[in-house]
């Protein structure tokens, strides 16, 4: 009898009870009330378990129990913060269990020279003390280094390609595509998810369609994801949306539109692009996401005129001395106003995070464009800055899309100089609040858009659904309050507190 109830001790210390919950099961099946039973790192049953004993029992009377969300289109890889903050405790706070990097064109591997020169518009290089080339030798890095969300990632199209060109910007030779092709596939074979292009920064915005046919064609054959950057989200959108479409027909691969949201002044064209995601969407595996805020997070470079958006950041500071830049300025981006823009990040200059550009150019007495320039030098165009550039009632009708994914497209930014601002920490809770607020859709419908959806079209095998066998990866929600977080089964959040190690989470490897 001793020896039945000691046994029973040690199992029941690896246990999780959830019980009393709403299960919202991330498939698009109506809500159902059930406990879930978590053994180690995966879901071991779900039914009715009141008699069950458990070392934590989560009571979730009047609460959702959903799979953790799943961030299709995350930053903390662009801006560095998965080193510099590995817990990721601003997603874990948002109910997101999964991360996945490497989009717009940019990923921290595979590094050819060792160099993160794709990497730089983001963050800077002392964040991180590269010791790896490949994506293999990456995750390895990571995984040693620890994190507090499960990480994915795609191979970016401009950290190849600027490694292979040296930072050129021409077309590449017949030798260097096939290299890039064979490259592709090497870190798809280590586990990378898919491939992205960023074809709206200045040194992709050239890349010719065969070139990005070939490697998209590689990315599908490897049962890959491509994502991409339009090269217009303005008034070229319509090109740039059917140039996507007849790239996801020639090679048949999954693809995703990052942030496909409506800039102000380019209403019209945006509802041209919806409508050719749907037609192209009856018989194409094609999406699109976004998020539900006004603001666009820059880094400050991209409010130059394209033609200054070239060389090194020491090279763009130089071009913004020329007379006619204030004039361009105002021309690109035409809501430029005192309010319209807010300092997010200055690691030079951390007195200007919060700042309006208003207050900027009233402390200095000048114009808002002249304010604009000054930013620029004294952060030594290292700023990320919030500008209100997105029709938010657009933006909040297509949430509700069959087609469109919620992502944060922002980094963690937990104590690491980044403004506190919802657009940057609370875009999950954010859009349950708008989806229970405005009836937008029913609540199975939206955590499938953050949960089944993004896993499903990534390829994650196991998570995303709540499931017996799959990962327990889940968020407890009453309203739009993310109650309690579990990753690999292992409580991070409780009562909407931080209270795990902060590194339960794992490095995703693809794996077919």
């Amino acid at each position: 009898m001793l020896q039945y109830i000691v046994a029973f001790s040690f199992f029941a210390l690896f246990m999780v009870l959830i019980k009393n919950g709403l299960i919202v099961d991330g498939t698009g099946v109506p809500p159902y009330r059930a406990d879930v039973l978590i053994k180690r790192d995966r879901i071991s049953a779900i039914g009715s378990f009141s008699t069950k004993s458990a070392h934590t029992v989560i009571d979730a009377m009047g609460a959702y129990v959903a799979p953790g969300f799943i961030d299709i289109n995350n930053d903390s890889d662009h801006y560095g913060t998965i080193f510099s903050d590995s817990s990721q405790s601003s997603f874990l706070k948002q109910g997101v269990t999964t991360i996945v990097g490497g989009m717009c064109g940019g990923s921290l591997a595979p590094l050819i020279d060792g160099s993160l020169i794709s990497m730089r518009k983001w963050m800077s290089s002392q964040i991180v003390n590269v010791n790896w080339h490949t994506v293999g030798e990456f995750f390895d890095v990571l995984q040693v280094n620890g994190i507090g969300v499960n990480f994915a990632t795609l191979v970016g199209h401009s950290t190849v390609r600027r490694a292979i060109t040296r930072g050129e910007q021409r077309d590449l030779t017949r030798e260097e595509i096939d290299s890039f092709k064979n490259i592709l596939s090497r870190a798809m074979s280590q586990g990378a998810f898919g491939f992205s292009t960023g074809l709206g920064y200045s040194h992709a915005k050239m890349t010719p369609y065969g070139e990005l046919k070939e490697l998209v064609a590689v990315t599908a054959k490897n049962n890959g994801l491509y994502t991409t950057h339009l090269r217009s989200e303005t008034n070229e959108l319509e090109e740039s949306v059917k140039e996507t479409i007849q790239i996801t027909r020639d090679t048949g691969a999954r693809t995703l539109i990052s942030h496909f949201r409506p800039i102000l002044g380019f209403e019209q064209e945006y509802e041209a692009g919806i409508s050719l995601i749907e037609g192209a969407g009856a018989t194409l595996p094609i999406y699109f996401d976004l998020y539900p805020f006004p603001f666009s997070l820059y880094p400050i470079y991209r409010l130059l005129p394209l033609s200054a958006q070239t060389g090194k950041l020491e090279d763009m500071l130089s071009a913004i001395s020329s007379p006619h830049i204030k004039d361009e300025l105002v021309e690109n981006f035409p809501y430029l106003d005192g309010g319209s823009l807010i300092v997010a990040y200055a690691p030079s200059a951390p007195y200007l995070v919060h700042k309006k550009l208003g207050e900027i150019a009233k402390n200095h007495g000048v114009s808002c464009a002249e304010a604009l320039v000054f930013l620029m030098k004294e952060t030594k165009m290292k700023a990320v800055v919030l500008y209100r550039d997105i029709n938010i009632d657009f933006a909040i009708h297509r949430l509700r899309h069959s087609q469109s994914i919620i992502v944060s497209n922002s980094p963690s930014v937990t104590d690491h100089g980044f403004l506190e601002h919802d657009r940057l920490s609370r875009t999950f809770p954010y859009f349950l609040e708008i989806v229970a607020n405005m009836k937008l859709v029913p609540i199975e419908d939206a955590i499938k858009k953050i949960t089944y959806t993004p896993a499903s079209l990534l390829g994650i095998d196991n998570r995303g659904v709540l499931k017996p066998t799959y990962f327990a990866d889940i968020a407890v929600f009453k309203d739009s309050e993310i109650r309690h977080v579990l990753v690999n089964g292992r409580v991070e959040v409780s009562k909407g507190d931080l209270v795990g190690s902060g590194r339960s989470g794992m490095v995703l490897r693809k794996t077919k």
